[in-house]
C-alpha cells in the first residue's frame, strides 16, 4: 500500500500542476494559436439549420479541440512522452540527435498537377519570351531534398527527389534558362555540409544557404544583357535571441529554441540603405522590409530575420543604368531579394499568393521588363505559385 502511495502521489502532484499551468497557461476562446500560427475555432452559433445539417456538433468538437485549457501544454508533454516512447514520428517528424527536424518522408504526389505545374511555367516562359524578356527559372533547394540524417532502417527514403525530377522533367529550355540549384549544392558541397546550409528546426535555408544559393544565381545572371556586375563585401551578424523554426511550432516547440542561431549575411557598408524601396505601393526603407523584426521581437520566426511573406516591394537602385527586372518569389527568396535587385536599375518583387487583385500575366502586361526571374523552392510544384493567368483568390 506504502508503494503505491509513494509512486501515485508525485504523479497526481504532477497532474495537479499541469491543470493550474494549462488554465494559466492559455485561457479559453483564444483567436490564434502562437505555437502553430493558425486561427483557433471559436463557440460556434447555435442555430437549427446547424443542428440539423451536424455542422454545429463538429464545429463545438473543434471549438472545444482548440480552447480546452493548456491545450498546448498537454499536446507537447504528450509528445515528450511519446518521444521518451521510442516513437519514430512525432505528428509527422522525425528529431535527430542533434535538433534537426524533418517531416515525413513523402510517400506520394500528385503527377497530374505537377505536369499541370510545369505545363503553366512553360507557358508563361514563351508569353514573356513573346514581350522580350529573358526568363529564368531558379528551383531553391528544400531541407527536404536536401538535409540528410540518420532516420531508423526501417523508414522508407520517400518520393521528394523523385517528385522534384518529375517536375523538371517536364519543363522546357526553349523560352527559360532552367537551374536546379540542389544539384549544384551536391556537386559543391559534402552532405555535413548542406546540412549546415539550413536551420535545423525550421523548413528554410538560414543566412549561409541563402548566401551560397545567391551566389550560384549570380552566376547565371552575369549572362543576361541588362546585368550589372557588383561586388560586396559581406558580413555575418547575429542575434542571440531565441528563433522558433516552423517545424518545431508543429512540435509544439519539443526541440530546445537555442539550437538555431538567426544570423543574416549582408554588405558590409549598407548599401541597401540607399535603395528607393516601396511596399505594396507606400515608400519605406531597407531596414523596415528587410531583418524588421530582429529588435521588435522577443521570439524570433524566419519572417522575422529576412523578410515577411509582402505582396508587391519595388526596389531602384541608383546607382545601376541598366535593367529592369520583374522577380516572382515564394518565402525562400526572402533572404536575397536585395542580393539579386542590386544588380539591376529596377526590380519588381511579387509573391503571387498574396497579390489578390492581379495575376502574373497581368503585372507583366503593365510594364516593359527586360527580365522575368523565378525563386521558387523546390519541395513545393504545384497549385497557386504556378497559376499565372489568373490571381488567387
Amino acid at each position: 500500500m506504502r508503494i503505491i502511495e509513494t509512486t501515485l502521489l508525485p504523479v497526481l502532484f504532477i497532474l495537479f500542476l499541469f491543470l493550474i499551468g494549462g488554465y494559466l497557461y492559455l485561457s479559453p476562446d483564444q483567436e490564434v494559436s502562437f505555437v502553430e500560427y493558425r486561427s483557433l475555432q471559436q463557440k460556434p452559433e447555435m442555430t437549427l439549420k446547424g443542428i440539423a445539417n451536424g455542422e454545429f456538433v463538429k464545429q463545438y468538437e473543434d471549438y472545444f479541440t482548440d480552447q480546452f485549457p493548456g491545450r498546448n501544454l498537454w499536446l507537447k508533454t504528450y509528445l515528450k512522452l511519446q518521444q521518451l516512447s521510442g516513437k519514430t514520428f512525432l505528428n509527422g517528424y522525425y528529431i535527430a540527435e542533434d535538433g534537426t527536424i524533418l517531416p515525413e518522408p513523402l510517400k506520394r504526389f500528385n503527377e497530374k498537377e505537377i505536369k499541370q505545374a510545369s505545363v503553366n511555367l512553360n507557358k508563361f516562359a514563351g508569353y514573356a519570351s513573346s514581350k522580350g524578356a529573358e526568363v529564368y527559372f531558379f528551383g531553391l533547394p528544400h531541407k527536404t531534398t536536401n538535409v540528410v540524417v540518420k532516420m531508423p532502417s526501417f523508414v522508407e527514403i520517400g518520393k521528394n527527389k523523385e517528385k522534384k525530377d518529375y517536375f523538371y522533367s517536364n519543363l522546357s529550355a526553349n523560352n527559360m534558362k532552367i537551374v536546379d540549384i540542389s544539384e549544384k549544392f551536391k556537386n559543391k558541397y559534402t552532405q555535413e555540409e548542406i546540412n549546415d546550409l539550413y536551420f535545423k528546426t525550421d523548413h528554410h535555408w538560414n543566412a549561409e544557404g541563402a548566401y551560397s544559393g545567391y551566389q550560384i544565381i549570380k552566376e547565371t545572371l552575369k549572362h543576361s544583357s541588362v546585368y550589372t556586375d557588383i561586388e560586396n563585401k559581406y558580413e555575418l551578424k547575429c542575434s542571440n535571441k531565441k528563433f522558433e523554426g516552423s517545424y518545431n511550432r508543429q512540435v509544439y516547440d519539443i526541440v530546445d529554441l537555442r539550437v538555431d542561431k538567426p544570423c543574416i549575411k549582408v554588405p558590409v557598408d549598407n548599401k541597401y540603405s540607399e535603395y528607393k524601396v516601396y511596399v505594396n505601393g507606400k515608400k519605406s526603407a531597407y531596414d523596415k522590409v528587410y531583418a524588421a523584426g530582429i529588435e521588435k521581437n522577443s521570439k524570433l520566426i524566419y519572417g522575422h530575420v529576412f523578410t515577411d511573406d509582402i505582396r508587391k516591394i519595388n526596389i531602384s537602385n541608383p546607382k545601376v543604368e541598366k535593367g529592369n527586372v520583374l522577380i516572382v518569389k515564394d518565402s525562400y527568396g526572402s533572404p536575397i531579394t536585395f542580393d539579386i535587385a542590386q544588380h539591376f536599375r529596377k526590380s519588381t518583387v511579387v509573391d503571387i499568393r498574396y497579390n489578390k487583385k492581379q495575376s502574373l500575366k497581368d503585372i507583366l502586361d503593365l510594364d516593359t521588363f527586360d527580365a522575368v526571374i523565378f525563386l521558387y523552392n523546390d519541395g513545393i510544384l504545384q497549385g497557386e505559385l504556378y497559376e499565372f493567368d489568373k490571381a488567387p483568390l
